[in-house]
C-alpha cells in the first residue's frame, strides 16, 4: 500500500507540485520589481480573488465535479459543462461591470488610493479568466482526465513565467504587466482546455440550460456556507491588513505568507496521493497504520522546517525577496506554523468517511468566523500581529476540531504529544526572539 501511495504521489501530484513551486520562484522577481507597496496591492487583489472564486459562482464547480462523472450521456455532460461555463462567465461579467461603474467608491470603502482605479478592468478580467480556468481544471480532474488538467495548469504557469521573465528583462514589470501576464497565460489555458473539450463533445454552444442549472445549484448552494468559512479563513487577514494598516505593510505580510505557504506544496502532494486510498480502502487495518506513519513523518518534518525558520528566517527572506522586505522575516515562523496547522487536517478524514458534511461545514465556517472576528478586532489595534494571531488561533481551532470529531468516527493510531510539546517550545522561543514575550 505504501508503494501505491508513492506511485500516486509521483504520477498525479508531482506535476501539480512543480506548477505551484514556480510561484515561489516568481516571488523574488515580484518583490524586487514591484516593491512592498505595489506588491501589497497585488496581494490585496489575490485575497479578493480567492474569496470571489469560491463564492461568486455559488460553488458550481463542486456540482460539476459531482454530477459530471455520474452521467454516461455525452449530450448531458455537454449541457452540464456548457451551463456551468456560461453561468460562471455571466456571474463574473456582471460583477466586473458593477465594479467598473463604482470603482472609485469601492476604493474609498476599502481604503485604497484612487490611483488604483486604472487597473479596474484588468483586475476584473483576471477574476473572470481565473474562474474559467478553475472550472475547466475541475471538469478534467473529476472525469479521470488528470493529464488534461495538468496540461492546462502547466500551460498557464509556464506562459505566465515566460511573460514575467520577458517583462523583467525589458525592465517593464509593473502592476499592469503583472495582470497582463496573468490574463494572457489564463487565456492560453482556456484555449487549450476548450480545444480538448471540442475534440470530445464538438462545439460548445451558447447554451445555458435552466433545468440543469437548477440541478447544479441545488447541489452547490448548501456548500456555499462552508466555502464562506474557507474564504474568510484564507483571505480576510490580507484584506484587513491592506485596508487598515496599509499596502506597504501588506507587502511585508504577503511576502512572508507566500513563503510560508511553501509547506502547502508538500501537503498537496501527500493529500493527492493518500486521500483516494483512504476513500477506497478505509476499512482495512493497514490503511490506518499507513495514515499514522505518514502523519508522524510529515509532522516531524514540518517541525524541523519550523526550527530552521526560527534561526534563519531573516537571512532567507532577504536572500529571497530582497533587502526591502527584511521586515517580513519576523512573521515567517508564525505564518508557517499556521500553514502547517491549516494542512494537517488531511490525515483526519473520519468526518469525510462518515459523510458528515454538515459538521465539516460548521467547523470550517466557525474557524473562518473566528479568524475574521479576530482580524476585525485586533488588526486595528496591533496591526499585522493582529492578523498573525487571529490566523494562528483560527487554524489551531479548526485542526483541533478535525482531530476531535474525526478520531471519534475513524480512529487513527497517532500520538500528538511529542509534536505539540515541540511546537509550543518553538513558539515560545520565537515570541522571545521578536520581543513579544
Amino acid at each position: 500500500m505504501m508503494r501505491r501511495f508513492m506511485k500516486d504521489a509521483v504520477i498525479y501530484a508531482l506535476p501539480m507540485f512543480l506548477a505551484r513551486a514556480i510561484g515561489l520562484i516568481l516571488l523574488p522577481i515580484y518583490t524586487r520589481q514591484l516593491g512592498p507597496t505595489d506588491f501589497g496591492f497585488i496581494e490585496f487583489v489575490a485575497a479578493t480573488s480567492a474569496i470571489l472564486l469560491l463564492i461568486l459562482p455559488l460553488e458550481i464547480n463542486q456540482a460539476v465535479a459531482r454530477l459530471l462523472p455520474e452521467s454516461n450521456d455525452q449530450n448531458r455532460q455537454k449541457q452540464i459543462l456548457s451551463t456551468a461555463l456560461w453561468f460562471t462567465a455571466g456571474a463574473f461579467g456582471l460583477f466586473g461591470a458593477t465594479v467598473y461603474m463604482f470603482r472609485f467608491q469601492i476604493l474609498e470603502v476599502v481604503n485604497l488610493h484612487s490611483s488604483y482605479e486604472q487597473y479596474a478592468i484588468a483586475v476584473c478580467a483576471n477574476f473572470l479568466i481565473a474562474a474559467i480556468v478553475n472550472l475547466l481544471q475541475v471538469q478534467f480532474r473529476f472525469t479521470s482526465q488528470a493529464k488534461s488538467s495538468v496540461a492546462i495548469n502547466m500551460a498557464v504557469v509556464l506562459t505566465n513565467l515566460a511573460l514575467v521573465l520577458y517583462f523583467t528583462a525589458a525592465g517593464r514589470l509593473g502592476i499592469e504587466q503583472y495582470f497582463m501576464s496573468q490574463i494572457l497565460s489564463g487565456f492560453v489555458g482556456i484555449s487549450l482546455g476548450l480545444a480538448i473539450l471540442v475534440r470530445k463533445y464538438g462545439l460548445l454552444y451558447a447554451n445555458l440550460d435552466i433545468p440543469i442549472l437548477r440541478e447544479l445549484l441545488g447541489f452547490s448552494l448548501p456548500i456555499v456556507v462552508s466555502s464562506i468559512g474557507v474564504a474568510l479563513s484564507g483571505s480576510v487577514d490580507r484584506l484587513m491588513v491592506g485596508g487598515y494598516v496599509g499596502l506597504t505593510d501588506l507587502g511585508y505580510y504577503g511576502a512572508a505568507a507566500r513563503f510560508a505557504a511553501v509547506v502547502g506544496l508538500g501537503f498537496y502532494v501527500v493529500s493527492s496521493a493518500i486521500t483516494p486510498i483512504v476513500y477506497r480502502e478505509h476499512e482495512k487495518t493497514e490503511t490506518r497504520k499507513l495514515i499514522a506513519n505518514i502523519f508522524h513523518l510529515t509532522a516531524y518534518s514540518s517541525i524541523i522546517l519550523l526550527l530552521v525558520m526560527s534561526v534563519y528566517s531573516k537571512s532567507i527572506i532577504v536572500w529571497l525577496a530582497g533587502d526591502k522586505f527584511a521586515a517580513a522575516s519576523q512573521y515567517v515562523f508564525f505564518l508557517m506554523l499556521s500553514a502547517v496547522l491549516a494542512n494537517l487536517y488531511i490525515f483526519f478524514l473520519g468526518m469525510d468517511i462518515a459523510k458528515n458534511t454538515r459538521l465539516l461545514s460548521k467547523i470550517n465556517l466557525a474557524a473562518g468566523v473566528v479568524g475574521a472576528l479576530g482580524c476585525f478586532i485586533f488588526v486595528p489595534l496591533i496591526g499585522i500581529w493582529g492578523a498573525v494571531t487571529s490566523t494562528l488561533i483560527a487554524n489551531t481551532a479548526r485542526f483541533s476540531a478535525y482531530v476531535f470529531f474525526s478520531q471519534r468516527a475513524y480512529l487513527i493510531p497517532v500520538s500528538l504529544t511529542g509534536p505539540v510539546i515541540l511546537i509550543v517550545a518553538l513558539t515560545i522561543f520565537n515570541l522571545f526572539s521578536v520581543g513579544k514575550l
